[in-house]
């Protein structure tokens, strides 16, 4: 089967094991939403990046039940996703990563999961 890559999903490599590869996907997805960068703009306007971006910090929550099943299909612990969250928020937010690009941040962080 031929897969499509998309410029705007992290490139998390292939763990053979699909589910987990999706779960992986989620949280990246998440992991990007989280500080804004939602791929293309093209029909997304400023109030819904915002609510976009308010989602994605609700969902990646170590309490939430819907999070802890995607980190169990992931097989890594939600605490532990959820301390990477925090620091990659709180370096992005202080401009320290401001010369790299967090969609690759996000995609090496993940591959070691």
């Amino acid at each position: 089967m031929y897969r499509i890559k998309i410029k705007s999903e992290p490139n998390l490599g292939n763990s053979g094991s699909g589910e987990k590869d999706l779960a992986k996907a989620v949280i990246g997805r998440a992991f990007l939403d989280s500080v804004g960068d939602v791929g293309s703009h093209g029909g997304i306007g400023g109030e819904s990046v915002a609510t976009l971006k308010n989602q994605a910090k609700s969902f990646i929550n170590s309490s939430k039940t819907i999070f802890k099943v995607w980190c169990d299909i992931a097989d890594t612990e939600p605490d532990y996703i959820v301390t990477l969250h925090d620091s990659l928020t709180y370096h992005y937010n202080c401009g320290k990563l401001k010369s790299f690009s967090i969609k690759t941040i996000v995609e090496k962080l993940l591959k070691k999961l």
